[in-house]
């Protein structure tokens, strides 16, 4: 009877993984998260407004314009490689991540300010116009670390804000 009960015992100890040899494996670390932030669509704004200025606040990019906020479409990516236009050379941001925002009804050219900015220690690490083209302006960003997209401010201010 002692036989049955130290063979039960071990099927038991076996069944459980529990055993002198045995180590439990930790479970593999998921993979990191893909940025996954829906785009941002605004089809309001001026027959025209232009560019006043550009900066960054901590977390927010500013973009000032002379009238309310042109119609704008924000998309946020993975990497931080953008596509210049309309020369179509490669341009790789300071950062691990990224965005692009596009405004309608810019004039072009009209802009005398800096078009590439490089604030320190913020979740933006490089702003940079990168279409200011046929009334269409785009502005990629790099950013630290993968980022959704705050609200972007009413478009009937004449201050645009987009925080991450």
């Amino acid at each position: 009877m002692l036989r049955a009960f130290i063979a039960a015992g071990g099927v038991l100890l076996v069944a459980c993984g529990a055993g002198p040899t045995t180590a439990a494996k930790p479970a593999p670390s998921p993979p990191p998260t893909p940025v996954n932030c829906s785009e941002r669509l605004s089809g309001g704004g001026p027959l025209q407004a232009h560019l006043t200025g550009l900066g960054v606040s901590g977390d927010k990019l500013l973009v000032d314009f002379d009238t309310s906020t042109p119609g704008y479409l924000v998309l946020p990516q993975a990497s931080t490689d953008f596509i210049a236009s309309p020369s179509g050379l490669p341009v790789h941001l300071a950062g691990s991540s990224g965005a692009s925002i596009t405004l309608r009804h810019v004039p072009s050219g009209t802009f005398a300010g800096n078009r590439d900015l490089k604030p320190a220690g913020s979740v933006i690490k490089e702003a940079r116009i990168l279409q200011d083209f046929e009334g269409v302006l785009t502005i990629g960003i790099g950013l630290s670390r993968p980022a959704c997209l705050g609200a972007p401010a009413p478009p009937s201010v004449t201050r645009f804000v987009v925080g991450f």
